[in-house]
């Protein structure tokens, strides 16, 4: 795992307590800004760092195709005011257990004391996890986890899936509606 202090950009290891908001962000529209801001409040309220783990690019299992470069995210996330920025491999952890997950990457490596993620957050192998999951773990050790809810744009959930079908679609003004050029 990389991870960038956001202000140097300077390689490092997090070693104070982190409260730490999760997905891929793609395109970083409203939703994951959204996380970003519960994230960052939430380490202010829990005197704690705000981190982002994420990944460098989609698995490769799926077909989709990114709407932002990783340096193009990497600019909307530390624009977006985080204190540091967790970058993985999707394949070095794609095999990972929930409760390994949770252990080994959020505890012992990030330091987390909370998390912030979305509605629609799944984790683990198979994607067999989801927020609850997330969100009884931390509780039980005393932690926080917020669960940002969804974000509508035309009666559809605001996602990178819907910003992707307006890229395909050649909707670039509603792209332009709902979509973070950062």
């Amino acid at each position: 795992m990389i991870t960038y202090d956001l202000k140097t950009m300077q390689i490092c290891e997090i070693k104070e307590q982190s409260v730490v908001a999760l997905g891929f962000f793609d395109g970083c529209h409203a939703g994951h800004q959204a996380v970003f801001a519960s994230c960052r409040a939430l380490a202010r309220k829990m005197n704690a760092k705000s981190a982002v783990y994420t990944f460098s690019s989609l698995p490769k299992s799926k077909d989709a195709k990114c709407i932002f470069t990783l340096d193009e995210r990497i600019r909307a996330i530390r624009k977006s005011g985080i204190d540091y920025l967790c970058i993985e491999e999707f394949e070095q952890v794609m095999n990972t257990d929930a409760q390994s997950f949770l252990n080994g990457v959020l505890c012992d490596k990030l330091h987390a004391i909370g998390a912030c993620c979305g509605f629609n957050f799944k984790f683990g192998k198979g994607a067999s996890a989801d927020a609850s999951i997330l969100k009884a773990f931390f509780e039980n050790r005393g932690g926080c986890v917020n669960i940002c809810g969804k974000i509508l744009y035309n009666d559809s959930a605001l996602s990178s899936s819907l910003l992707r079908s307006f890229i395909e679609n050649g909707e670039l003004d509603r792209l332009c509606e709902v979509a973070n050029p950062y």
